[in-house]
């Protein structure tokens, strides 16, 4: 056998006469090996066998390229030709030659081709601008599916879309305009017209809609107008009637009173309904009483203007007292609360007990004093004080002042004001928000002996006596009379207790003299007259000029106080001398205070002292 010379052994790597390598990769493991060499002397691969399958595989790759740049796939071509050129192998260069020239003529025809697409893809687009549907489709698909870009698809498949859109809105407008069916066709025209502007007969179609329509809106608006005003006279029914004409699309807030009136003619007929089943059996019984009222007052929420059902209204409530307490129960608080006062009279004090406090807090003074007073006790003494205000025949204005607790006296080392001790006050009484003044006091009394002339400057120059016989008289008129009020004089506790509103302070506002001004007409700025009440402002429970202006007379004889606590006090059993409370405007600060007592004759009168009136609910 010849021995294969090594080639390492190979004198020369290059043919001295041809200049070819002698030297080439093995086609499996890429060694140098002569090119004589039939055998790989390293991996000893047979290098025909490698060759030829080599060869096979290029041709396969060659026709792919081919194939694809039949299908215009000339990306796809042009890439399996570059590999191919890439190839350096001497044996395989009749592959290289031929994908050479490939790669350029694919190339050329590539450049060709997209210039051709540009340019049905630009004739389709002005075909579109002019409203020629078919000549644009028929455009864009002149392009080789493969060519067709993303934008093209998406303009081909909005030119089917729009030229479908064209001929469904041609045929309806003809259609309704047939039939004269022109309500709301005005959109659908300029629709039209927005795919085919070009059209004359949509261009005079369009312009007598709009005419048309401007009419139409007017008139909507005129008629909205007018169901609004039904609305608001509460006649929710002839207002559907008249909106339910209109022809044109309603702006929000018409659609929003279309909503509201069918939503009141609705409940309207619901509360119908319930009113002519509870009258078929000819009676009506408190369960119905109540369930109509409840839906009465839910109506006249929604259409409080209409007038039969507002006079519904009142009729059941005239017959709620008369209804079972059980049944009483189910109305809500809020529907009690709302009762006119005479029908609240009539309750019974249990069903009012029965209220909230936010609800018994709105009820009238009168309406109060009747309930329990465990019912009373949940109120706050702020909401009795500011708010439960009850005026008597002569304009006077008492308030409701609660039970409660607090310490009499002080501790300023005055011995009459010692010692401080507590006193708790078992019964509710009514206090005047201001002192009597001279026009109240002349109204009674048929006199006014006043030094500081002023019909609502406080009375004084009155006696403990005077003011006693106030009191009797005034219980005496009639209106008083007949609602069963008798007043009196306030006792001392009742009177310390109602000046400090809650407060320990020296004064209702605190401690500081400064600030007694705001609260009191004194000797610092009254400039030596009274003033007239109300003038300053109220302690937190209402009542004004509790400090200053007048020296007021209180119900008790002077008397020491007590060691311990004490309870209901009505002072001294007997004495010399009556109690007043306040100080006025001839005296100084410190003579205002909450706390400090005076003593004096009950026949005497001063031009600095006058007086407040009381009142027991329990005289009632």
């Amino acid at each position: 056998m010849p021995t294969v010379p090594h080639p390492g052994r190979v004198k020369s790597k290059i043919c001295r006469e041809c200049a070819a390598p002698l030297l080439i990769p093995c086609l499996q493991c890429s060694e140098p090996i002569a090119i004589w060499d039939k055998v790989c002397g390293e991996c000893g691969a047979r290098q025909q066998d490698l060759l030829d399958a080599r060869l096979g595989e290029l041709q396969q790759r060659r026709e792919r390229a081919e194939a694809l740049h039949g299908q215009y796939e000339y990306e796809s071509a042009l890439a399996i030709a570059t590999e191919i050129s890439g190839i350096k192998d001497d044996r395989l260069s009749q592959f290289r030659l031929l994908a050479d020239e490939f790669a350029a003529s694919v190339y050329k025809e590539w450049k060709q081709q997209q210039g051709a697409v540009r340019q049905h893809f630009n004739e389709a687009k002005k075909h579109r601008e002019v409203f020629d549907y078919d000549s644009a489709i028929a455009a864009i698909e002149l392009v080789p599916e493969a060519l067709v870009t993303s934008d093209m698809k998406s303009f081909f498949c909005s030119l089917e879309s729009d030229r479908s859109e064209l001929a469904s809105l041609v045929s309806e407008i003809r259609t309704r305009i047939r039939q004269r069916d022109l309500d709301e066709l005005l959109p659908k025209v300029e629709r039209a017209l927005a795919l085919r502007g070009d059209h004359a007969d949509l261009i005079t179609l369009h312009q007598q809609l709009m005419t048309r329509n401007e009419k139409l809106v007017k008139k909507r608006d005129e008629t909205c107008v007018q169901a609004a005003v039904l609305l608001k006279e509460g006649d929710a029914r002839a207002a559907l009637k008249l909106v339910e004409r209109v022809r044109v699309s309603l702006t929000i807030s018409q659609q929003d009173l279309v909503k509201r009136v069918k939503g009141i003619v609705s409940a309207e007929a619901e509360l119908s309904s319930l009113l002519k089943d509870a009258e078929l059996d000819g009676v009506v019984d408190s369960k119905e009483v109540v369930e109509l009222l409840l839906n009465t007052v839910g109506y006249l929420n929604l259409n409080p203007n209409h007038e039969a059902i507002k006079n519904l209204k009142q009729d059941l409530q005239q017959q709620l007292p008369n209804c079972s307490g059980d049944v009483r129960m189910d109305l809500p608080d809020k529907i009690i609360s709302e009762l006119p006062a005479p029908i609240l009279a009539k309750l019974p004090a249990q069903t009012l007990g029965w209220l909230p406090v936010q609800v018994l807090s709105k009820l009238p003074a009168q309406l109060l004093c009747r309930l329990p007073r465990p019912v009373l006790a949940k109120l706050p003494a702020s909401v009795l004080t500011k708010h439960l205000v009850m005026e008597n025949s002569i304009g006077m204005k008492l308030t409701l002042l609660p039970s409660g607790r607090f310490r009499m006296g002080s501790k300023s080392g005055a011995s009459d004001e010692e010692p401080q001790h507590e006193v708790m006050l078992t019964k509710w009484f009514m206090l005047g928000l201001h002192e009597v003044t001279q026009s109240q006091y002349e109204r009674v009394m048929g006199k006014n002996p006043s030094s500081f002339k002023g019909a609502n400057n406080p009375v004084e120059w009155v006696s403990w006596e005077d003011a006693v016989k106030f009191c009797q008289k005034l219980s005496a008129l009639p209106a008083e009379k007949a609602a069963g009020r008798v007043y009196r004089l306030p006792t001392e506790a009742e009177w310390e207790y109602a000046c400090r509103a809650g407060t320990t302070t020296k004064y209702s506002f605190g401690d500081d003299d400064t600030e007694l001004g705001n609260y009191a007409w004194f000797s610092g700025n009254s400039g030596k007259t009274s003033h007239p009440v109300g003038g300053k402002q109220p302690n937190a429970w209402g009542l004004y000029d509790m400090h200053g202006n007048v020296w007021e007379w209180c119900q008790d004889w002077y008397g020491d106080y007590p060691s311990g606590a004490v309870t209901d006090p009505t002072g001294a059993a007997s004495g010399s001398g009556r109690v007043g409370r306040g100080g006025s405007w001839f005296i100084t600060a410190e003579f205002c205070r909450s706390a400090l007592r005076g003593r004096y004759y009950p026949s005497s009168r001063y031009y600095y002292f006058g007086f407040r009136v009381s009142l027991s609910p329990s005289g009632q």
